[in-house]
């Protein structure tokens, strides 16, 4: 019997030795500081069987010569899951199996990590930062669509003027609708259109809104904050001469290979 035994542990060692010594697919860079190279920064990224990002080491990076090391987990279906916070390893650039094993020691506090959670389809739903006084105040995500009488539909006048107007309001259900609640529950709503342009973004703890105006190219013309935005009024024009539009809002005026050839700041001549 403690023949077999004294066989056990050994296998159990040899295994031990091997999963140390697995090959791993990586990318090395090294990124030279001085032109004769003699001084040099190496960065070791670690893949995994499916060509993912795993582990980036930077090789004696931090000032005694220790790796600096980012650790990526995934889910069972390929997404991000855990974000690891750096730490440090021996100064080798091997990659590390355990992260844990070195990162709870550093990090007391708990939880050194961000967590992601996400919905049916993939989307994010909420992201839980690093220490366990977050555990409990994720920054959370929900989808949707706009509703009546939501977001203006204001819009550059013909393909080449720089009048911008509003009649209307976005019909229900034309735009998407993402809402981002930060640690304390405040909410900020991005409106998106069909091409996945900006449309507005609303502060909710501000009661501001923010619009982007597009030219029929889909080239941004116009972003106006809310002072601007506040400032016009239903079924009239406004162009650069007004008072809000000069004084507030961003203008970009293109050539017609589409390159941007003016941009004019808030209460810029």
């Amino acid at each position: 019997m403690k023949k077999y035994k004294i066989l056990f542990f050994a296998l159990l060692l040899v295994c031990y030795s091997s999963a140390q010594n697995i090959p791993r697919s990586y990318i090395r860079t090294k990124t030279y500081l001085k032109t004769d190279a003699t001084a040099s920064m190496d960065n070791i990224s670690y893949l995994d069987g499916l060509g993912r990002l795993k582990q980036n080491v930077y090789v004696k990076a931090n000032p005694a010569n220790l790796d600096i090391i980012d650790f990526i987990e995934y889910d069972e279906v390929g997404r991000d899951s855990v974000k690891w916070l750096p730490v440090t390893n021996n100064g080798s650039g091997a990659y590390v199996p355990d992260i844990s094993m070195i990162s709870m020691p550093i990090y007391s506090e708990g939880n050194p990590y961000t967590k992601f959670t996400y919905d049916a389809i993939d989307r994010p739903i909420a992201e839980t930062g690093p220490g366990s006084a977050w555990a409990s105040h994720p920054v959370t995500y929900k989808y949707g669509l706009n509703g009546a009488n939501e977001v203006k539909a204001f819009k550059i006048y013909g393909a080449t003027s720089d009048e911008i107007i509003y009649t209307e309001y976005y019909e229900p259900g034309t735009l998407y609708k993402k809402e981002t609640r930060d640690e304390d529950g405040n909410p900020v709503w991005e409106y998106v259109d069909k091409d996945g342009r900006m449309v507005m973004v609303r502060y909710s703890t501000l009661n501001a809104d923010t619009y982007y105006l597009y030219n029929p190219a889909g080239q941004l013309r116009y972003v106006l904050p809310p002072s601007a935005a506040d400032a016009l009024v239903a079924f009239n024009f406004y162009d650069l001469s007004n008072d809000a539009i000069s004084k507030y809002t961003y203008f970009y005026q293109y050539d017609a290979r589409g390159n941007c050839i003016q941009k004019k700041l808030p209460a810029c001549e």
